[in-house]
């Protein structure tokens, strides 16, 4: 599968299925910093990733008040 991180556009290949907290945990992420998308949806952390399937990390940006 295809990993990649949407604020860098840094790509990782990770082979065989996984969870998608496995994926976290292999890529030593904190999950809730993350949102993680696969083929364009949004995913939650028990789902099932495959060879093939493209997986987008995209990291939770929150703001204050003015």
């Amino acid at each position: 599968m295809k990993v990649i991180f949407f604020h860098t556009k840094r790509e990782v290949e990770i082979k065989g299925g996984r969870r998608a907290k496995d994926i976290f945990r292999e890529l030593d992420l904190i999950p809730q910093s993350w949102l993680i998308a696969k083929n364009g949806e949004l995913i939650t952390m028990d789902e099932w990733v495959e060879d093939g399937d493209t997986v987008l990390i995209i990291p939770v940006v929150s703001g204050g008040f003015l």
